[in-house]
């Protein structure tokens, strides 16, 4: 079953949480349509929020923020799950809304799916609403898109799909603006031939030389091959 989250309108950002932690990591290569990302976690029993988003920064053209609002402040806005995007770091549009949260504690696994330029989907996986769909409704292509992240109640995350790099970026470093340079092409090495070769090759080259030497071209009119002479006049044939 896929429950489809209504559209509404606002996104307040606040940062309330009893224990907050930050998991940044990096693409390798640009998001393709047909792409999935896995998210795989802990949320902290007692957790207030979390969220996770993929962008080209922190905070930076996020073509999805999925957050997760357990204990909301009147400042924070409603409970449960809003799903938007923004432009730049300051437009945030319009936000897709269900009044649930598809998990408040423990393990945890969040799938996004890239499924067209313009529709990203997220599966929350044993949660309490199986899944729903954002259509992002953005003009930030993916090409832009540098990393995901995930912050708030959270531990022990890992990401995973075959466009990460190799490592979790440290907090005091989390943007991911270029991705690394692409390996240098590997030059085959040069073919040794076997000993036996070689001697033949040699052997091959003497009986060509010694060909050589037995034919001149300045009297090849006059003699044939290995040294044999040849009678051209007209009169060696009268009969």
């Amino acid at each position: 079953m896929r429950l489809v989250l209504l559209l509404v309108v606002g996104a307040g950002v606040a940062n309330a949480y009893i224990d907050r932690h930050d998991y940044t990591q990096c693409f390798k290569r640009n998001l393709r349509v047909g792409d999935v990302i896995t998210v795989r976690g802990k949320i902290l029993n007692g957790a207030t929020r979390w969220t996770c988003n993929i962008a080209m920064s922190e905070l930076n053209n996020l073509i999805i923020h999925a957050d997760h609002r357990i204990r909301p402040t009147a400042v924070e806005g409603a409970y449960g799950t809003h799903v938007t995007a923004r432009i730049g770091t300051t437009k945030w549009l319009n936000e897709n809304f269900k009044a649930a949260i598809p998990f408040t504690g423990g393990p945890f696994e969040l799938v996004f799916s890239i499924v067209s330029e313009g529709i990203i989907e997220i599966a929350y996986k044993n949660a309490v609403f199986n899944g729903t769909s954002f259509n992002r409704g953005t003009n930030i292509p993916l090409s832009v898109v540098r990393q995901i992240d995930c912050s708030g109640d959270l531990v022990d995350i890992t990401f995973h799909g075959d466009m990460m790099r190799d490592k979790v970026l440290p907090v005091a470093n989390r943007d991911c603006l270029m991705f690394p340079p692409e390996p240098a092409p590997q030059r085959r090495p040069p073919v040794k031939r076997p000993i036996f070769d070689q001697h033949l090759r040699r052997d091959d080259d003497r009986r060509d030389q010694g060909r050589d030497n037995k034919w001149d071209d300045s009297d090849s009119n006059e003699r044939g091959f290995n040294g044999f002479n040849i009678e051209t006049s007209d009169e060696r044939w009268d009969y």
